[in-house]
């Protein structure tokens, strides 16, 4: 039986601008509706919330959706895996951005706009 007590191991933050310098090349997988696996659990976060151009749907490349399975079949019986967001159509993204942008800027309302960016 799985001890469900034991907490997550720490890890570090990755190094960001190592990330921020990956190249995105389209790799033209077509999307997969998650809602269709019986393994994963889908709860599409941003259409239910009423965000504009939210999918009802949660879609992901072919190689994501194969991880997403082999996590979820790995779970100790009684934990389902549960996909909140997956590919976003960009106006949604857009809100998301601008979103955090203008919580950030109430937040921090001497920043600055290339620190605000930045935290952005």
């Amino acid at each position: 039986m799985t001890d469900l007590t034991t907490p997550i191991p720490y890890r570090a933050e990755p190094d960001w601008q190592a990330v921020a310098a990956i190249p995105i090349v389209e790799c033209d997988e077509p999307l997969h509706p998650l809602s269709l696996s019986r393994t994963l659990r889908v709860y599409p976060a941003y259409a239910r919330m009423g965000v504009c151009h939210a999918m009802a749907e949660c879609h992901s490349r072919s190689a994501v959706f194969e991880r997403l399975l082999q996590v979820a079949k790995s779970l100790p019986a009684g934990l389902h895996l549960v996909v909140l967001d997956a590919w976003r159509p960009f106006a949604v993204q857009q809100y998301l951005y601008d979103s955090l942008y203008d919580a950030l800027k109430e937040y921090y309302p001497d920043a600055d706009e290339a620190h605000l960016e930045h935290l952005t």
